[in-house]
C-alpha cells in the first residue's frame, strides 16, 4: 500500500525514514534510491506500512534530481 499525506508539524530539518514492518528487500531498495541518512525503527505489527518517509528541509538533496 502507498499513500501520501502530511506529517504532523512542518518542522522536520532532516529527512527520515522510519521502520514500521522488518523487509530487508525492501528497505535496500529504497536505501537505493534514497539514501536517507536518518532511520529509525519504530516497529508496528499493525501497520498498514512496512514504511513511512518524512519529507523534511533538506528535500532537495534527495529528491531534486526526480522528474
Amino acid at each position: 500500500m502507498l499513500s501520501f499525506g502530511n506529517a504532523d508539524k512542518f518542522a522536520y530539518m532532516k529527512t527520515v525514514l522510519i521502520i514500521r514492518k522488518m523487509n530487508p528487500e525492501k528497505l535496500e531498495t529504497i536505501k537505493k534510491f534514497l539514501p536517507i541518512q536518518h532511520i529509525y525503527r519504530q516497529i508496528k505489527t499493525d501497520s498498514l506500512y512496512d514504511f513511512v518517509i518524512i519529507v523534511g528541509k533538506d528535500y532537495k538533496k534527495y529528491f531534486n534530481e526526480m522528474k
